[in-house]
């Protein structure tokens, strides 16, 4: 299927490939000298697929702010040649039994702090015990300051449940000192 708009061109593969990887023929156009290009032709001697190489240069470098491989990524890593250790090992990895191709577009899983309270490693019951601490922190500032309290489902501050979280592992409750 070809459609015209503006005077171009563009086909419906290349309006897939931005939930597929490249083939061979885009990730030669991102590489720059002659002996990146003959590399290439090493993996695809080597039996590497576009979707392969694309899950290893983006396991190998990623760049910040980005959820797919870069023309930088391809150059990394086929510069390093399919026998590299790692490159051996990754290819190893995708092909062995029952391992499913992640989406070539992901998003980064997000890296949390040790106290940040959205992090999945604390269960329930540890956030239960901050937001509880956190509301007693609230109602005693609103007696000190003669007001009437918070309701129960009045929003805690990121910055306050921080630091009842942050109380509650100097005080090893839950066992959370060699959590960090």
């Amino acid at each position: 299927m070809i459609e015209q708009a503006n005077g171009l061109t563009t086909t419906l593969s290349s309006q897939l490939s931005l939930s597929q990887a490249p083939d061979y023929k885009q990730v030669r156009r991102y590489l720059q000298t002659v002996q990146q290009r003959e590399a290439l032709g090493n993996f695809m001697k080597a039996g590497w697929t576009p979707a392969e190489l694309a899950e290893y240069a983006r396991s190998m470098y990623l760049v910040p702010g980005q959820t797919k491989p870069t023309a930088a990524s391809y150059r990394f890593v086929i510069e390093q040649g399919p026998d590299y250790e790692p490159a051996k090992a990754a290819l190893a990895t995708m092909r062995a039994p029952g391992y499913v191709m992640p989406p070539f577009d992901r998003p980064e899983p997000k890296d949390y702090e040790w106290d940040d309270p959205d992090n999945p490693r604390y269960g329930a019951a540890i956030m239960a015990a901050a937001e509880t601490m956190a509301r007693g922190c609230m109602a005693a500032y609103d007696d000190r300051k003669g007001r009437p309290r918070r309701g129960p489902d009045a929003p805690i501050s990121k910055r306050l449940l921080r630091s009842c979280f942050r109380e509650l592992h100097a005080n090893n409750a839950f066992g959370l000192q060699g959590a960090k």
